[in-house]
């Protein structure tokens, strides 16, 4: 579904009598993702190895990110049209 935007034709908006309607696509941006895999990890037990928790833990921010955040996201009255996730900020590539 796509938003719209009501916008003025004229300086002056209460004697227009024109007024043009558009659309704009809406999508949403999650950030610190990489937040979230930690905060997972520091929630499970002892797996045994730390790539195993690790990987859980990336399986359980991805659960959490669709069924809380995307979900309520995905439940306004002008729901996005795609969310994106990014993660990997603290790389320092320049």
């Amino acid at each position: 579904m796509e938003c719209c935007i009501l916008a003025s034709v004229c300086s002056y908006p209460i004697n227009c009598k024109y007024q043009l309607i558009f659309t704009v696509p809406l999508v949403t941006i999650f950030t610190k993702f990489d937040a979230q895999i930690i905060q997972e990890y520091g929630k499970l037990d002892d797996l045994g190895v730390i790539d195993d928790k690790w990987a859980q833990a990336r399986i359980n921010a991805e659960k959490v990110y669709k069924e809380v955040y995307v979900s309520k996201v995905q439940e306004t009255a002008h729901p996005p049209k795609g969310c994106v996730v990014l993660e990997g900020e603290n790389n320092t590539c320049f």
